[in-house]
Order: structure tokens, then sequence, then C-alpha cells
């Protein structure tokens, strides 16, 4: 007598570098990445300020002047972080008139997302790059450089556009200013550390399976890769854009004739030979 088939187990999909979309719960652990960033950063001078008002004064009014340090400092860095950040890759705001192509890209891709439109900026340099920041989804702020608009075609101009709101939709852009503003005291070492790795990575399975034309963004890494070195001005050159790497679509400006560290899956050239696999 056959046997009845046993009935299939719901196939659960454990969130991963791969999946092509943003998953359950990745937006809200960046949340609270940034929001420990942010309870780090201030717990220092809270921890200084409750002590000496402790021994000046009681115990009790030392633990209320710790926590109120803590809080006001820490809703302090989230509010100016994202105008730091910006400040520090020197963007300048843009008006729809001012790039018609751009905003109608980004306004189609923000429908396929289910995302506000982002302010958008540019960084008037002629490397191709581009960043997003701003607090959250929900005040987004999206910089892309003179180079990239001029540099990219269509197709490619929106695969990097779909990276950047694949940023957006996971909350990456909320650690990226804190970890940009914490770096301005801390080194350009202490933004990895508050970024993390992978997350460049991440953006392009999100966002190469947002667009109809998924080689767009491939394409998109070969010409950054292809593009001439920055002068010695450029916000990419060797004086300021350390301080800056980890936030953008292409980390490895200066690292062209390096090879990518063992592991590293957020250089430029691992991205675009594993994108080249799809």
């Amino acid at each position: 007598m056959a046997l009845a088939p046993e009935p299939l187990a719901p196939r659960i999909i454990e969130p991963g570098l791969g999946a092509t979309e943003v998953l359950p719960g990745e937006a809200a652990a960046n949340r609270r990445h940034a929001a420990a960033l942010c309870a780090l950063a201030s717990a220092l001078p809270a921890v200084v300020i409750g002590v000496v008002v402790g021994l000046v004064t009681s115990l009790v009014i030392g633990a209320i002047a710790l926590v109120a340090v803590e809080v006001v400092v820490g809703y302090a860095l989230w509010r100016v972080a994202p105008g730091v950040a910006l400040r520090q890759v020197g963007a300048v705001q843009l008006s729809e008139r001012d790039n018609r192509r751009l905003f109608n890209v980004t306004e189609g891709l923000c429908a396929t997302f289910g995302l506000r439109m982002p302010d958008l900026y540019v960084v008037h340099d002629n490397v191709p790059n581009a960043c997003a920041l701003g607090r959250d989804a929900s005040s987004a702020a999206l910089v892309v450089t003179s180079g990239l608009l001029e540099t990219m075609g269509p197709i490619e101009l929106e695969g990097v556009i779909a990276h950047e709101l694949a940023h957006v939709k996971r909350d990456d852009n909320g650690v990226f200013v804190i970890g940009l503003t914490l770096a301005r005291l801390g080194g350009a070492g202490l933004l990895r550390r508050c970024v993390g790795a992978n997350r460049e990575y991440r953006a392009d399975m999100v966002g190469a399976s947002a667009v109809r034309f998924p080689r767009g963004l491939l394409d998109a890494l070969r010409l950054m890769e292809q593009a001439p070195p920055p002068a010695g001005h450029s916000v990419f050159g060797p004086a300021r854009f350390p301080a800056t790497r980890d936030v953008w679509i292409d980390p490895s400006v200066d690292r062209r004739d390096q090879p990518a560290a063992i592991g590293d899956l957020d250089a430029t050239s691992v991205r675009a030979a594993a994108l080249s696999e799809w």
C-alpha cells in the first residue's frame, strides 16, 4: 500500500547577503545599530558629568545628570549628524530643474521600493561615485557626483540609484551619517567599525534585482573602475577620501592597483565579479 506523501514544510528564507529583497528585520536592526552608536558616543560625556555632579552634590543627583546628559547628547548627535555628513562629503542640494533625468530615474525607482522621494545632492567632482545619507528612510538624502552624472548612461544610472535606494530601504543611511560624524573625532578607522562590512555587497543584490536591466549596475561599477584617478583637490583624493570611504558605492577609488583583501565583499572589483555571475 502506497504511503501518503508527507506535507512539505514551509520554506523559510534566512536573512543573508544573497537575498534579493530587503528582509524583515534588516531595517529594524540598522535603526537599533544607529541608536546604539548614539548611545555609545554619549556615554563618555554622560559618565564624566554624572561623576562630577555626584561628587559635588549627591549620588542621586549625579545619576540623574548622567541619564539627562546621555539622552540630550545622543539625541543631539542624531539630529545634527545628517548635516555634518553632507558637509563632510561636500554635497550641494539639487532642484528638479538642475537635472531632470536624475529626478525622473529616482522618482520611478522610489515607487518600486515603496519609498518617499529623497532630497538629491551633487558633489562637484569628476570621480563617478554616489552615496545615501540622511537620518532614515523618511528623511533620506541621495548624493551623486557630477562625474557620475556625466559618465553614466540611463541604464547604468538606474542601477546606481537602485543600489543607493536599497541602502535607504535598509536604513543603512542612518548608520552612515552617525559613523561619518563620529569619524570626524575618531578617524577613518572608526568609520569602518561603525558601518561594518558587506553593506555595499548587500545593496548590490537588492538594487540589481529591483531594476529592469540588472546588468546596468555591473556596467556602472566597471565604468567607475575605468575612471581616471582623482585630482589632488578631489573629494576622493588621499587627504579626504579615507575619512568617508565606507559610505560610497565605489570605496576602491584609490586602491585600483591593490588586490582586494581576503573576505572584503565591499571591494568594487569583488562586487563586479559577483554581479557578472547573474
